[in-house]
């Protein structure tokens, strides 16, 4: 069983890696399949593994996706954490991750967006993501268009 998913995921990577044209669409769609079918741990491989993973599209996509997964009470509350705390982790990964500074501002965004709208546990998980991130200290974020909630557990 390990070695079909092993072997579906590397599939999955090598159809990323397959093409030189907006490489991050099929990669972000592959992250929502692997969302969808709560294979998390993949899903965090191909954030940090896609080769597309430095563009702005791609960035914007997994920050929305994690976004909705952090608004979604269908997700336990230990997984919609994580998806703040990975959120978090994004935003302070400059060399690793993000350079972009829109994308910073997406992030901070949607952390704005999760701290006003989801239930309280959630709420403070959103601040505490970023440290000293207060929702006072986020007026002049940009806002967030709201988060969809439509991913579901397999």
């Amino acid at each position: 069983m390990k070695a079909n998913v092993d072997g579906a995921m590397d599939s999955v990577m090598t159809s990323f890696r397959s093409g030189t044209k907006r490489l991050w669409y099929p990669a972000l769609q592959g992250a929502r399949v692997l969302v969808r079918e709560g294979r998390l741990a993949d899903f965090e491989r191909v954030i940090y593994n896609a080769p597309c993973r430095h563009e702005h599209d791609f960035q914007r996509g997994i920050s929305q996706l994690l976004g909705e997964m952090a608004m979604d009470p269908v997700w336990t509350e230990e997984t919609r954490i994580h998806a703040l705390e990975l959120l978090g982790r994004l935003y302070r990964s400059e060399e690793q991750w993000i350079s972009d500074a829109g994308v910073k501002e997406t992030i901070l965004g949607i952390l704005r967006y999760v701290a006003e709208e989801a239930e309280l546990i959630i709420q403070g998980h959103a601040l505490a993501a970023i440290p000293d991130l207060t929702i006072e200290a986020t007026d002049d974020f940009p806002r967030s268009y709201p988060l969809a909630v439509r991913l579901s557990l397999p």
